[in-house]
């Protein structure tokens, strides 16, 4: 360091103890990128806004999928933001502050739930065991795993997430779940933990990964769900004291309604109906409906 550099430090610092961290700090800068670990990468906020980040990027106990990112002196990121590194996520769920070093510790997203408008949310998807099935692809464990963890970080559009909600992994079928429970266990971070659930042919978006929600307002959309030729599977007459299951098909999130006080429902899931008549010479109607619309409707006579 010439002569005139550590003259300017000095003006810089406050005392002889800032003026050793300032030249400390220099160092670290000159050096920052001279290492293979170094990346250009971005923070992503609460808002998706992205800043550059200059980043060393280690890998935590030999993981591939957590690592310690090493910042440059003074930078300052939270929990629950992300690390975005070559189009790949981290969560941090960690923030160490040293002014000299500071660091984070991240989790590799490797999955992506997608909103009803298809925003994407990048998540870190856990199998059953919670920590341990992990994949750096997204076709991830939730083929056979019945019950998944999604982390996410507390960001808005994230709080719009309920209970319910559906969301589709791997562009597959065997890749739909449904929210049961959403946890706030620390600041910054969200946890949903899900459930599989069922195709919702002609509703579900396979090809985009974005699953129909059965309490959102279509509105327009609405209209085109009825173009499905929707039906009501089951015999049109009974007899009286007997059980029958109905089924809408092709399967999907619907409500049932019943125009005769006389039938007892016995039990209902989200596409199906098994009722009871137990007075012979009724006639009435089935009528299943995906909101408020009515999808298909059957006829039953009860016989002695």
């Amino acid at each position: 360091m010439g002569y005139f550099d550590a003259y300017r430090k000095r003006l810089r610092a406050e005392s002889m103890g800032q003026a050793i961290k300032l030249d400390t700090d220099d160092n670290i800068i000159r050096e920052f990128k001279e290492t293979p670990a170094y990346k250009q990468a971005y923070l992503v906020d609460e808002n998706f806004n992205e800043t550059p980040l200059d980043v060393r990027m280690i890998n935590v106990d030999k993981s591939v999928f957590v690592k310690h990112f090493y910042l440059l002196p003074e930078t300052m990121v939270k929990i629950g933001q992300y690390i975005k590194v070559q189009e790949e996520y981290f969560l941090i769920e960690q923030f160490e502050y040293n002014s000299a070093s500071p660091y984070a510790k991240a989790t590799y997203c490797n999955q992506v739930l997608k909103l009803v408008d298809g925003t994407p949310i990048p998540c870190v998807a856990q199998g059953e065991s919670y920590g341990v099935k992990m994949t750096a692809t997204n076709n991830v464990v939730l083929e056979t795993d019945t019950k998944v963890r999604l982390i996410v970080g507390d960001m808005p559009l994230v709080r719009t997430i309920h209970p319910d909600f559906r969301m589709i992994f791997g562009n597959s079928t065997q890749g739909i779940y449904r929210v049961g429970d959403v946890t706030m266990y620390k600041k910054g971070v969200i946890v949903l933990t899900c459930k599989k659930d069922k195709y919702m042919q002609g509703l579900d978006d396979l090809e985009n990964n974005i699953a129909w929600q059965p309490d959102y307002n279509y509105d327009d959309k609405a209209v085109a769900q009825t173009e499905i030729d929707y039906d009501i599977t089951g015999t049109r007459e009974i007899l009286a004291g007997k059980e029958y299951e109905y089924v809408l098909t092709p399967n999907a999130l619907c409500s049932f309604a019943i125009d005769n006080q006389n039938v007892t429902v016995i039990k209902m899931t989200t596409y199906s109906i098994t009722i009871k008549c137990n007075k012979p010479n009724e006639i009435f109607k089935l009528k299943a409906m995906i909101g408020d619309i009515v999808v298909a409707e059957k006829t039953i006579i009860t016989m002695n």
